[in-house]
């Protein structure tokens, strides 16, 4: 798959990947080491409202950081079962 950044979810998973792994090859990272800011790109508020009124706040209790997370968690997971 051929990714411009911030254009498309699992290119930016598969950057964080290649990023966290040439960063454990070089030393011992804990997880409070891996954490970063995430910042979207083109999205409306009227979608974000939406995933957050029927998404985010009935399974996450109103949390956008465990539902994004558990997101791309989902992706990885997905993904790797697929290849």
């Amino acid at each position: 798959m051929q990714c411009r950044v911030d254009t498309h979810p699992l290119c930016v998973i598969r950057d964080i990947r290649g990023f966290v792994n040439n960063m454990i090859r070089n030393e011992t990272m804990t997880e409070k080491d891996l954490l970063i800011a995430l910042t979207l790109y083109n999205m409306s508020a009227e979608l974000l409202k939406e995933f957050a009124l029927k998404i985010v706040k009935p399974y996450f209790g109103g949390n956008m950081n465990r539902a994004n997370r558990s997101l791309l968690e989902k992706a990885v997971e997905e993904e790797t079962i697929v290849n």
